[in-house]
């Protein structure tokens, strides 16, 4: 691994861990923000834990989990249903 990445994934968990905080204090920049483009502050606690699971499948990625660390950054998950991230599978017609 290059020292060029390792510091831009370290910033980068640094950040989204920095402002999952902010939002589980509910921070009074994060209140205006989230005032401003309409995010209703019961919804701050939600964003928190996905940013600070971002963090953690992050630092997977670091220790060597590759899977998780590449499922994170690209924002895929199989949820159980076998479509790779890509919705439910709906029966065609008929």
């Amino acid at each position: 691994m290059s020292n060029a990445y390792l510091a831009v994934t370290a910033l980068t968990i640094a950040a989204n861990v920095a402002i999952g905080v902010a939002d589980l204090r509910r921070a009074e920049f994060v209140l205006h923000n989230s005032a401003r483009v309409g995010v209703a502050p019961s919804l701050l606690p939600l964003l928190a834990a996905l940013k600070i699971a971002g963090a953690a499948g992050l630092i997977a990625g670091l220790l060597g989990v590759r899977p998780l660390g590449a499922a994170v950054a690209t924002g895929h998950s199989d949820n159980g249903t076998g479509t790779g991230g890509q919705g439910r599978r709906t029966a065609g017609p008929g």
